[in-house]
């Protein structure tokens, strides 16, 4: 694609001028790249095969968070985005030290952002560019599973749509954090796990966990996608498309598990980050104890025994997925998170569970396993998370699991919900015993 080769040479150039020394970058330097690297997107918007409303949801939805990422350098003074301030501005500063030597960490998004200002030379402006870049990534990634899925291509547009204008994504993948380039890695990771899903090579199965691997090095919590994956592969059988133990499924499973144990034991300070100090189940509650005016710890008890952690993950897995709640409403960036970003979460697993329950089962299969890591994940972040804020950032790293389960759980079989009484659990025929 050409916007992908005009990045790159952007990237030599800004290397380059590094290389002889020159390091400071003007923002008008940068507004210069941006727009010739938009004119190139635009292009391959134009030029590609995509449906046309497809391609002007990507069109408005790039546009969106170039407005944005403009908002967040130049109009702070009249409103700071919501998420935009300690944490960006943290990570920011970390990675100059990085840059400069003056600190070191073993890969973190500093540590990676820093290195990136080693080569390319420091700007703030750019690097948050090249996290919109990466959204975009996770939203076509989307597209192109639910595409691999045979979504029904209305369902498709409605799908990419929302994803598209959530106001809380399009803002994290513009600021100076994390989000944006996890979203990208599991976005990109799911889609190899689809195409082995779908028949192609087991290459591809073991290849999603690469991304996942990239991904925890930024946040541990990451690698409850690589459970999801045991638990679908424990039960899913590729050759014949079906839920059922065998030798095929159990043995990638025991191995799946295997390799999560042996870097847990041996990479923890890599892979797994905050997770790394956990031993047993009671130093969940250390880790996981809130602070601050917007934590909710006083409503999801603690892990002081594997008894609590039964009782209270629902609890934990309610709270994380659907904050703020109203009570806890504080202000307008609370209210926005309710109405934009809270409601869509609720309606999405709403959707899913009435699609499994009424059996409509054009995609019953992809949505069980789709629904299995979504779970996966949210139970992880849950125990590591007890504060709205924290919990509404920590979910749009999933946004890409959201949003493909928001469309295939809106493509159903009409012919099938007349035969439904006549369908198990798993989408099967049921046998006539008569």
């Amino acid at each position: 694609m050409i916007s992908i080769t005009v990045l790159v040479c952007e990237l030599a150039i800004l290397a380059f001028l590094q290389g002889i020394g020159v390091t400071v970058r003007p923002n008008s330097l940068i507004i210069l790249l941006i727009v010739i690297f938009s004119v190139t997107y635009f292009i391959d918007l134009s030029i590609s095969k995509l449906d046309r409303k497809i391609k002007l949801c990507f069109t408005a939805g790039y546009l969106f968070r170039i407005v944005l990422l403009f908002w967040d350098i130049y109009g702070t003074k009249i409103y700071v985005l919501p998420q935009s301030g300690a944490d960006s501005q943290a990570f920011y500063h970390e990675a100059i030290r990085i840059a400069e030597g003056e600190s070191w960490k073993v890969f973190d998004l500093p540590a990676f952002a820093g290195s990136i200002f080693k080569l390319i030379g420091v700007s703030k402006f750019y690097m948050q560019f090249i996290f919109l870049c990466f959204s975009m990534v996770a939203l076509y990634a989307a597209y192109r599973i639910m595409q691999e899925l045979e979504v029904d291509i209305r369902y498709r547009r409605i799908a990419m749509a929302v994803l598209c204008f959530l106001p809380n994504y399009a803002i994290l993948s513009v600021l100076f954090l994390r989000e944006s380039t996890i979203a990208m890695m599991i976005a990109l990771s799911l889609l190899m796990f689809v195409k082995w899903m779908t028949g192609e090579s087991s290459l591809y199965f073991w290849g999603s966990f690469v991304p996942i691997l990239f991904a925890s090095t930024f946040h541990g919590g990451v690698a409850g996608v690589l459970v999801g994956y045991l638990l679908a592969r424990f039960f899913y059988d590729k050759k014949s498309q079906k839920f059922h133990m065998s030798i095929k499924t159990v043995i990638p499973a025991v191995f799946v598990a295997f390799l999560l144990v042996f870097l847990f034991n041996n990479y923890a300070d890599v892979f797994f980050g905050k997770m790394k100090n956990v031993e047993e189940v009671s130093d969940i509650a250390e880790a996981t104890m809130g602070e601050g005016g917007s934590t909710y710890a006083q409503y999801v008890g603690d892990s002081s025994s594997v008894l609590n952690m039964i009782v209270y993950s629902p609890i934990r897995i309610i709270m994380f997925q659907f904050t703020p709640f109203v009570w806890q409403i504080r202000n307008l960036r609370d209210v926005i998170a309710l109405c934009f970003n809270a409601l869509f979460y609720i309606y999405v697993w709403y959707k899913t569970i009435k699609y499994l329950i009424s059996k409509k089962q054009k995609h019953r299969k992809a949505v069980i396993i789709f629904a299995i890591i979504w779970f996966a994940t949210t139970f992880v972040f849950a125990w590591g998370v007890t504060n709205v804020g924290t919990a509404i950032r920590h979910r749009d790293k999933m946004v890409a699991i959201a949003g493909v389960l928001f469309g295939l759980t809106m493509d159903r079989d009409e012919s099938l919900e007349k035969d439904e009484k006549d369908i198990d659990i798993y989408g099967r025929k049921k046998e006539n015993t008569n």
